[in-house]
């Protein structure tokens, strides 16, 4: 017989739900933005998207608080970008393409 013994009080890492999202990706003429609250709650929001040559092509703050923002990307040349979100101490990456309809 094997002994196993379980553990359950490993240290927890970050999970994806504390992750802000961004969606639909493709995206074509807006893109939503949701930062999960324990994240949002006192800390403002800096948004910056480039685009695939590394140039910012557009800067976002959001107030402290928010949850929920859709950016309005029919401006935006067709292509990969990447956004770029600074919320409190941290900073997230997510990458996302712009298409045609």
């Amino acid at each position: 017989s094997i002994d196993m013994e379980v553990r359950t009080d490993l240290p927890r890492t970050r999970t994806e739900s504390f992750e802000p999202k961004v969606f639909p990706n493709p995206a074509n003429e807006q893109l939503e933005v949701q930062i999960p609250a324990p994240l949002s709650g006192d800390n403002a929001v800096e948004m910056a998207i480039f685009n695939a040559m590394g140039q910012q092509v557009r800067s976002i703050q959001l107030k402290p608080g928010t949850t929920n923002t859709n950016l309005n990307i029919s401006n935006l040349a067709d292509g990969m970008y990447l956004i770029q979100m600074q919320i409190g101490k941290e900073t997230y990456t997510r990458n996302f393409t712009k298409t045609k309809r």
